[in-house]
Order: C-alpha cells, then structure tokens, then sequence
C-alpha cells in the first residue's frame, strides 16, 4: 500500500506567500479598473446633460437654473452645506432645480447620480459633501428669483459670463474633495478662467480644479464640462 502524505508547512506557506502576492498585484488593478469605469461613466453623463442643458436653453434662450440662484435668491438655503451639518430644505432646492430638466418637457427622462458623489454629514471641511448625489449644476444666468438677489453670486455669474461660460457640469472626481492636499479650497470657477481664488489664503495651483489621471487614478481634482466643451486643465 502507498502511503499518503500530507503538505509540509513550507509548502503552505509557499502557497500562501504565492497567494498575497498575487493578491498584492490583483487588487490594486481591479480597484483601477473600477476608478477608470466611473470616469468614463461620467464622462458619458455630463455629455448627456450637456445635450439637455443646450436644448433647453434653445428652447427658453437661457440655460435652466443653477446653484448660484438657488443660494438664498430664491428663499431657499443654498442647497449645498460646506460645513458637513444638514439642512432641512436642501432637498426642495435639489428638486425644484432638476425639475426644470424633467418636467413639462422632458429634456431628460432621470437625472443621473454621480459616481464619485458623497452624500450625508461628514466631520471636518477635507472632503467635498452633497445632499444630493446628482452632479453639481451651475448656470451663470440672471442671478436673481422671485425678486431676490444676492451680490456675491451675482458677481460669480458674472465672472463665468464674462470668461464665455454659460453653463457647467461636475463630478467632483475620484478623491471626492474639493480641496488640495495642504487643505486650501480650489474654486472651480477660478479653475475655468485661469484666475487666482478670492482669498490668499486660499489660492492654489488652477490646475488642481481639473482631475488628471497622470498624477494617479485617485488624485485631486474634478471632471468639468461647460458649454466650451470638456474644461482641460491649464
């Protein structure tokens, strides 16, 4: 009769050094695949929406309202909250601005989620938070609802006019965050025409607005589409 033998204890923990390895090396590359799927998917819905953004505003001679008028110029509290607490009427500002995508023509039949969007309450001001997971939606047109306005959003829409900019479309990308590593913000509408932000000590490099997947799959920076087409980095 032959006798059985079992595995020694060096050749499991061969197999399992065999294993982690290849694990080290698997890993990483299925979490690359996954980023770089979620930029194309955005890539794809922004050029959706940039097609429902430009009929629309053929339709009404102007694109359909943004954020900038929904920030106290309409009665509603601005729908995004910066500083991680939430608010209550956030939602009716989300809904009465993709309303106008939707209803009574339907420019689009749903509005996409953002992949990369985070919604809820987060702690601290590092990482980008949403009450909405729909992609952030900015139109520089009269800055003004139901009699109101507000002169610093006024100033911003302007400064989007006269940079040639209409309208914009974002993700905020793979890191989620709309700041820079050392913490200062990167303003988005500073990115697009190439200007320093308002505040010193809150300037960074433009090209950190803009994701670019050459300083790594996860690096800072967002995707941009505007009426100019997709917003490359500076």
């Amino acid at each position: 009769m032959s006798k059985k033998h079992g595995f020694t204890l060096i050749e499991l923990l061969i197999v399992v050094a065999i294993i982690a390895i290849l694990a080290a090396i698997a890993v990483p590359n299925f979490l690359e695949a996954q980023v770089r799927s979620k930029v194309s998917r955005v890539k794809a819905d922004v050029r959706t929406l940039a097609i429902a953004v430009e009929s629309y505003l053929v339709d009404h001679g102007k694109p359909p309202v943004g954020d900038l008028q929904l920030w106290k110029s309409s009665g509603m509290t601005y729908p995004y909250d910066w500083d991680g607490a939430t608010v209550a009427d956030q939602g009716p500002a989300m809904q009465y601005k993709w309303h106008q995508w939707t209803t009574p023509v339907a420019y689009m039949t749903s509005i996409p989620s953002d992949p990369f969007a985070l919604t809820g309450k987060l702690s601290g001001k590092a990482a980008s938070l949403s009450m909405d997971s729909r992609y952030v939606y900015v139109a520089a047109v009269d800055h003004a609802l139901n009699g109101k306005s507000n002169n610093s959003i006024k100033s911003q829409a302007e400064l989007l006019k006269n940079g040639g900019i209409t309208w914009e479309l974002y993700s905020w990308g793979p890191s989620r965050r709309n700041t820079t590593l050392d913490g200062k913000s990167a303003w988005v509408i500073g990115g697009l025409l190439n200007k320093p932000t308002p505040s010193p000590q809150t300037q960074v490099s433009q090209k950190d607005v803009f994701y670019d997947p050459s300083n790594g799959t996860t690096s800072f920076g967002m995707l941009i589409r505007t009426n100019r087409g997709i917003e490359p980095a500076y």
